[in-house]
Formats: C-alpha cells, sequence, structure tokens
C-alpha cells in the first residue's frame, strides 16, 4: 500500500487545486485525482485534453460549455464524465469545490489548454508556471522515447 501526501498544485485567487494521486504527489502517469476549491465566480481558458475526466461536484455549480455553445451544469451530488479530445470551457457561477480524475493523469503538456484565449482565467500565469515546475519529472516520461512493444 502506498501513502500519498496532497501537494497544492495550483495556487491562483479564485482557485486552488490539491493533488492527492497523480504525476506530483505520487509520481503516477496512471491518473490524477484532485480537490478543486473555487472561491468566485471565474472561467477557464478553453481546453481540449487528451485524458479521460470524471468529475464530482461536491458543492456549488460547475458549468461546462460546449464547443457548440451549450452549457451544461452540474451540481452538488453530481458527477460527469468528459472523454479525451472534448474541447470544452469550464465556468464556476460562485463558490464551489469538486474532484476532477483524470486517465491518465493530467499535465501541463496533456491538458490541451489554449494558451492564446481572451479574457481573464481562474489560472493565473504565475499559477500556470508554479503547475509547470511541478511537473518537470512528468514531462520528462512523456517525452522519453517509449520502447518497442515486442510482437
Amino acid at each position: 500500500m502506498q501513502r500519498t501526501q496532497a501537494v497544492e498544485v495550483v495556487r491562483a485567487p479564485d482557485l486552488s487545486i490539491v493533488e492527492f494521486h497523480g504525476r506530483v504527489a505520487s509520481q503516477t502517469d496512471a491518473l490524477s485525482a484532485c480537490l478543486a476549491t473555487v472561491r468566485a465566480q471565474a472561467a477557464e481558458a478553453p481546453q481540449t485534453p487528451q485524458f479521460d475526466e470524471y468529475t464530482l461536484v461536491l458543492e456549488g455549480v460547475v458549468e461546462i460549455v460546449r464547443d457548440d455553445g451549450t452549457v451544461e451544469s452540474y451540481g452538488p451530488n453530481e458527477g460527469f464524465f468528459l472523454p479525451k479530445h472534448t474541447r470544452v470551457q469550464w465556468r464556476w457561477p460562485g463558490p464551489c469545490k469538486y474532484v476532477p480524475i483524470c486517465v491518465p493523469a493530467f499535465s501541463p503538456q496533456n491538458c490541451g489548454r489554449e494558451a492564446e484565449a481572451e479574457g481573464e482565467h481562474a489560472k493565473t500565469e504565475e499559477s500556470l508556471e508554479r503547475l509547470r515546475s511541478l511537473h518537470p519529472a512528468a514531462a520528462a516520461r512523456e517525452a522519453a522515447p517509449h520502447p518497442a512493444t515486442p510482437p
């Protein structure tokens, strides 16, 4: 059995994310499981992740804006699934807490965040730099050539 220590991977004025399992907290690429706390109305830049994402809403409301502009809202005690390669934008109309579980684990390289998106976003440039600094080993593992699978 492995015990992990939670690590705050995002610290921004309106959003904090604490990772319990993943590339930073437990050095696993298999999945990441976090607790996200949103303190005020906020939104993120659009993204097209290279991972499946399962989300459990504990408090408040999470809004997902789909590529076609439709908005789906999820409240306490609801969950939702976003298949990889699905372009979405996350919005929070007010304070909330939710648990995102990403398979494989989240990294700045595989999240597909659109850096040039207009407007203010929950993750500040400072918080993104910190996030990237916590993931160098993960980036090295992703960039390393994978051995060929024997026939």
